[in-house]
């Protein structure tokens, strides 16, 4: 008969102990790494959302504007506005025109340029502000091998790119009419 009364661990149960702990916390640790890995990827694929979307409803407010003249008094002629839409030969920027008052000399412009520091808004020939980085893209007037003068709407691609190097970049496009030329030729 054994007189001694363990009063501790021994060193096995000790090192099963240990070896069961390490094995659940590299689990946790794991899934905590995932978690937060997912996260990241979500919070970038929102962000390049987000800034296509932007992109593309700035740009496309404008177009929609483009040759209006929203006065129709007799003072105020029909025609439609000359030079409302200019194109770079680098589809680059777009420069819209437009009269959103009854005032003949009250001509809005706004020129949209693609650079290599993202996506440029200048308004009425002033200073160019940046509105998205990380952007590339082109203007497409359609339909193909129209000019500025016979577009009948403007097809624009944006690549927004990733801060993420394992991220790719997404491409955004859509076509705007620019209705108002079209009213007014009817």
């Amino acid at each position: 008969m054994n007189m001694y009364k363990q009063s501790g661990l021994s060193l096995i149960e000790v090192m099963v102990a240990v070896l069961i702990s390490s094995i659940l916390i590299l689990g946790v640790t794991d899934l905590f790494s995932s978690a937060f890995m997912s996260g990241r990827s979500n919070s970038e694929l929102t962000r390049i959302q987000e800034n296509g979307r932007l992109a593309m409803e700035i740009i496309g407010a404008d177009a929609r504007l483009s040759g209006l003249r929203s006065c129709t008094s007799d003072s105020w002629s029909e025609e439609p506005l000359a030079d409302a839409v200019a194109l770079t030969g680098t589809q680059k920027s777009l420069t819209l025109r437009f009269s959103p008052t009854c005032n003949p000399d009250d001509i809005q412009s706004v020129t949209y340029t693609f650079a290599s520091n993202g996506l440029t808004q200048t308004k009425n020939g002033g200073t160019a502000q940046t509105l998205l980085d990380d952007v590339d893209g082109t203007f497409t007037l359609l339909p193909a091998n129209s000019t500025p003068d016979t577009a009948n709407a403007v097809l624009i691609t944006v690549k927004v790119k990733s801060a993420q190097a394992n991220f790719a970049a997404r491409d955004f496009s859509s076509t705007y009419e620019f209705k108002n030329r079209l009213i007014a030729r009817e």
